[in-house]
């Protein structure tokens, strides 16, 4: 997976599929409602019909609201769970949406797709396989859209709660991440570029402190059916006690301060090279079409099918001119690596 980071690897995501964490989902902040009406608007005029392949969706958080502003829309998730949860929800029995179970790199799909989008998932896909996969499922002028949220916290959230939450987290890898930073990285890696972005109006969403306490059995490190059941209620209890002390107005509910957010471009095929679709370490895509380069084997070597050389696909990670170490390409005559020249 071309160095993702730990914290995304299958043993967290896996906890996706579990039911306890998919009936704490209904907690979980909800989009704004404005943030549909802006991915709709980046539905190309000309792509019809309007389909919308909503990747890594859960319970549907962007794919039931978007199936009333769309002609068809496929929600495609790993997790069993998830698909009939979401199914029994508002709008989850919509005629134009398809719930389709499966990982994003290999379901199968109905394309070509005008939108494809991404709330929090896209952190957990195997960004190598999904990304080039994604290129040739949109139409022509099709986008990839990141959806998120844009959260204005308390500082308590971040000195108090943060570290109770690295004590008790079952993801001890975790670290802080952003959709932005993960798209700067597969952009670095030849695999997307990114295009524009937007953000919703700041709304105020007043939720009880035990549903919030339960929202937290939704992340991937607190679900309940893998964590012992003692430790659960002991952070339950502290969760709620700080929550209690700094509740607005004292009254037992907490108020969330967020806006949409949207990040939107073109995926890429990626870099072909020994290591495989993707960039490897240190190397930043420069030319964005396909690109011959000359092998240079250690100590002079020649190919033993001369003629043949490395071909890149889509984004050339060698710059015109410049050397790179060898093992980076691999000769396209006999396979071995090698060092390339544009």
């Amino acid at each position: 997976m071309s160095g993702r980071p730990g914290q995304f690897g299958f043993e967290y995501s896996s906890v996706f599929q579990d039911e306890s964490v998919v009936r704490a989902y209904r907690y979980r902040p909800r989009y704004p409602a404005a943030t549909f009406a802006l991915l709709a608007g980046l539905i190309p005029e000309r792509c019809v019909p309007r389909t919308v392949l909503d990747a890594g969706c859960g319970t549907g958080l962007v794919a039931r609201p978007l199936a009333a502003l769309a002609d068809r829309v496929d929600a495609v998730d790993f997790s069993a769970a998830a698909i009939r949860e979401g199914r029994l929800l508002p709008g989850g029995d919509r005629p134009n949406l398809r719930w389709i179970e499966g990982p994003i790199e290999s379901a199968s799909v109905d394309p070509p797709y005008c939108l494809i989008t991404a709330g929090a998932s896209m952190h957990w896909f195997n960004w190598d396989v999904a990304f080039p996969r994604f290129a040739r499922l949109l139409a022509e002028d099709g986008l990839f859209v990141a959806v998120g949220m844009e959260h204005r916290r308390p500082e308590w959230m971040r000195t108090e709660l943060g570290p109770v939450l690295a004590r008790y987290s079952m993801n001890k890898e975790f670290a802080p991440y952003s959709a932005a930073g993960i798209l700067a990285e597969l952009e670095e890696r030849g695999l997307f570029r990114q295009m524009g972005s937007a953000e919703t109006d700041l709304i105020e969403w007043r939720q009880p402190i035990g549903e919030w306490v339960e929202s937290i059995h939704a992340r991937n490190g607190f679900s309940r059916d893998r964590m012992d059941p003692r430790e659960a209620a002991e952070a339950d209890a502290l969760f709620a006690e700080i929550a209690t002390r700094h509740a607005d107005g004292g009254d037992g509910m907490i108020t969330h301060r967020y806006a949409g957010r949207l990040l939107w471009g073109r995926p890429l095929q990626g870099v072909e090279y020994g290591g495989g679709i993707g960039g490897a370490a240190g190397l930043r895509p420069r030319a964005c079409h396909p690109h011959r380069v000359r092998v240079l084997f250690p100590g002079g070597g020649r190919c033993p099918r001369p003629g043949r050389v490395a071909r890149f696909r889509t984004t050339c990670a060698i710059r015109p001119g410049r050397r790179y170490p060898g093992r980076r390409v691999r000769c396209g005559g006999c396979g071995r690596g090698a060092s390339g020249v544009c």
